[in-house]
Parts: structure tokens; sequence; C-alpha cells
């Protein structure tokens, strides 16, 4: 469910801001964090791996992407062009 949320909400401000890209391919998985008290592995934010497509000749760089992408969400993003 949050996944589905923050899928929408990517997929929104990615067309806003970079409206010469195409989504391809789009993974988020939940990370963890090993918290000591507890001696267990607890859920602690995402990851998003986004597989872009150029539909004109644009200037968007990969970092470009990215950190737009970790400045909105605060998460992880690894990004790359088909």
């Amino acid at each position: 469910m949050v996944e589905d949320n923050l899928r929408k909400i990517c997929l929104k401000a990615l067309k806003n801001s970079f409206p010469t890209l195409q989504v391809v391919d789009m993974i988020i998985l939940p990370t963890y964090r090993h918290d000591e008290i507890k001696n267990d592995w607890v859920k602690d934010s995402y990851t998003f791996f986004i597989q872009l497509k150029k539909n004109e000749n644009g200037v968007d760089t990969v970092m470009d992407v990215t950190n737009f992408l970790k400045s909105l969400f605060g998460f992880e993003c690894c990004v790359d062009f088909l």
C-alpha cells in the first residue's frame, strides 16, 4: 500500500519536473536496519530503482533525477537511463 502511494507520487513528480523522460521500470523496495535493543532487523525506509528513457534529446542527467528524488523523498534512489 505504501509502495503504491510512493509510486504514484514519484511518477507524478517525474512527469512534472522531467517531461522528456519516460519511466520504463520502477521497483520500490523496503530497507531494514538492525535494532541493537531488539536484536532484530526492523523496517527502516525505502529504496527506489528506476529505469528511464529519454523521449527527446535533453540535458537531464542521472544525477539531476537522483538528486531531485532524494530531495523529494529522502530515500536512496538508483536511477539509470536506457
